[in-house]
């Protein structure tokens, strides 16, 4: 869900909505009806048209189960565009899978996967799912979950009896339930989404999740295996989640000692907090368990000192444990890795997936990723940087923003050498720097077998009939200190530079950048860029002997309020040197500046694309 412009790449061409959307759902209804304060049965209905292959996911069928819920009612029928049946789906046809991620889970999937041999064709489906117990949300009204699909009629009904209460948000729409009551006193609340456009596709628009409306439906009061909580707040939410971590950071003696042997001779609680990171990292290794109340509730600090392993709470629990027996405070932090922003006026739990360590310090706070203590010290990833939490403490859970690096810190620096000669052939070496949210990918690279790496290598550059001849990675990832990864290579190329008659045409863009595009008709979404960055590139040229500058590509400055770049060429004692420096800002800006974006890429494009010409003498 990253929309940086590392790859900008992509055209700002819109996809026009076409007349007739890829698939429309005819009829969409859920029923839900609340049978007690932990258990509800859940009935739906849906008929989807699909009209061609691209669409085909929404033909198949796939529901996670598990301890506390069981798809009771099955059936589908696939019929053709002249209305005959092509085939009829039931309970007994469903396959099911337990694989999955994690070491320890009660959930399995169920799955029926549709292909067809012809399109259009019409899915009719229904099935009954009974929840019988430990209830933290109703089922999400959803009615849309792709690009180019219409929704005709779309309803929801919440049953509950006449004392319960829920409450519910509405997300990218203005849904107000129509509440009645039935013939057994019950309320009814009604929702409906009816003739909903298709959303198209268009590059640099918000999430789907962003676009698409939906609510988001829970009790108020629930029971969760023997616990008695409350969604009145994000504070009252907290307090639950709190509760489960009573007793939980324990550690055995010999635990408690090992912490002191790491850290007594230290002053500084960030000293203390690097050692122990260290030792998580040596340690321990992250795998999901996902069993019962353990989908909230972490593996205790004596488990994980005994096993070495834990998922992302059992991990983060651990780490406290040991930073509170060396007199270090910190602060357990749930946080969505999918939603950057936290519903305010609706606790929920379905967008929270992750934990985090607070380190609350004097002049600053450290975020600690336990799940991947590969990664630096106080290194917030992309996957969380600037997304809302909620702090957990004996007062409850308290909403915080996770901070968000400066644009300009995602920097990549690169420095380039060409040794031109006079048949167009050349020698090039590269030194290429990454910093913050751009290392990650480095480090990737840097993990790969010599096969994958040449060709991480040969998409990330461009170097034109080329071999290899070196490639070193380093790393430099020091505790509480920037990340950088570090690529250095050195490659000969049989025809960088391409020769007509007396001339040769130089390429000057190594790095494969490339910001082409165009914009057209209207977009339907604003332009949303959630990461920045900043690239500083130079190019020296080494002209062969023989060779003179006939053509020297252009200086150039543009400032928008997108971003920013410059080019600067100069010649030299027999070389001609490139400097250009690139920011790409994050930010939301309205639709009606696409033209606006589009002007500013193709300046970047004129400029990467533009070659030095020589001739020879």
């Amino acid at each position: 869900m990253r929309k940086t412009l590392l790859s900008l790449l992509l055209s700002m061409a819109v996809l026009a909505l076409s007349a007739h959307p890829d698939a429309t759902v005819e009829e969409w209804k859920s029923m839900v009806r609340v049978d007690s304060p932990t258990s509800y049965t859940w009935d739906h209905h849906r008929v989807v048209h699909v009209r061609n292959e691209r669409m085909s996911k929404l033909l198949d069928f796939a529901m996670q189960i598990d301890g506390n819920r069981e798809l009771t009612q099955f059936s589908m029928t696939l019929t053709d565009g002249a209305g005959r049946q092509l085939r009829k789906v039931k309970m007994g046809d469903l396959e099911r899978t337990e694989y999955s991620s994690e070491l320890a889970s009660d959930c399995y999937y169920i799955y029926y996967n549709v292909e067809s041999p012809a399109y259009p064709v019409t899915m009719t489906l229904d099935f009954r799912v009974r929840c019988a117990a430990n209830m933290l949300s109703y089922p999400l009204f959803m009615p849309q979950t792709a690009f180019n699909v219409d929704v005709k009629e779309a309803c929801y009904e919440l049953m509950l009896s006449a004392d319960a209460t829920c409450q519910y948000a509405a997300v990218n729409c203005d849904c107000t339930p129509q509440q009645t009551t039935d013939k057994k006193g019950r309320k009814v609340l009604t929702f409906r989404m009816d003739n909903l456009p298709a959303v198209s596709h268009e590059d640099l628009m918000p999430s789907l999740d962003e676009c698409l409306p939906h609510v988001y439906l829970a009790p108020r009061q629930f029971t969760y295996y023997h616990t008695q909580g409350s969604l009145e707040s994000w504070q009252t939410l907290g307090l639950w989640n709190y509760g489960l971590l009573t007793g939980r950071d324990v550690l055995p003696q010999a635990a408690k000692d090992r912490v002191h042997q790491l850290v007594d001779h230290l002053t500084s609680p960030r000293e203390k907090t690097a050692a122990i990171y260290q030792f998580l990292k040596e340690n321990t290794r992250y795998v999901s368990i996902q069993l019962g109340i353990g989908g909230y509730q972490p593996a205790s600090a004596a488990e994980v000192w005994k096993s070495g392993f834990g998922d992302c709470k059992a991990l983060t629990n651990y780490m406290a444990a040991m930073l509170r027996e060396a007199g270090v405070p910190c602060v357990y932090t749930l946080v969505s890795t999918t939603d950057k922003r936290l519903l305010k006026h609706m606790p929920n739990f379905q967008q929270l997936d992750h934990v985090v360590l607070m380190v609350p310090e004097a002049h600053d706070t450290l975020w600690v990723e336990c799940t991947n203590p590969q990664l630096p010290l106080g290194y917030v990833h992309d996957g969380i940087a600037g997304h809302d939490a909620v702090c957990l403490t004996s007062d409850g859970g308290q909403l915080v923003t996770l901070p968000e690096y400066a644009d300009s810190l995602n920097l990549r620096q690169t420095h380039t050498e060409i040794a031109l000669q006079a048949d167009g052939t050349a020698d090039i070496s590269i030194d290429d720097a990454c910093h913050y949210h751009r290392f990650p990918r480095v480090w990737a690279i840097g993990k790969m077998d010599k096969r994958r790496q040449d060709e991480a290598i040969g998409s990330r550059y461009h170097l034109p009939q080329s071999q290899l001849q070196s490639v070193a990675i380093s790393h430099q990832h020091q505790p509480c200190q920037p990340p950088v990864s570090t690529i250095r290579l050195t490659a000969h190329s049989s025809r960088y530079a391409s020769m007509t008659g007396s001339r040769l045409f130089v390429s000057l863009n190594p790095l494969r950048q490339s910001y082409g595009g165009h914009a057209s008709g209207t977009r339907q979404h604003g332009i949303s860029i959630d990461s920045g960055y900043k690239n500083t590139e130079r190019i020296v040229v080494r002209l062969p002997q023989g060779y003179t500058v006939e053509a020297l590509p252009a200086d150039a400055h543009e400032v928008t309020p997108f971003g920013c770049f410059s080019q600067h060429v100069t010649q030299r004692d027999g070389d001609v040197v490139v400097e250009r420096a690139l920011l790409f800002r994050h930010g939301e800006w309205p639709a009606t500046q696409a033209t606006e974006m589009a002007s500013f890429l193709q300046h970047i494009e004129k400029q990467y694309t533009s070659r030095l010409v020589l001739k020879k003498q």
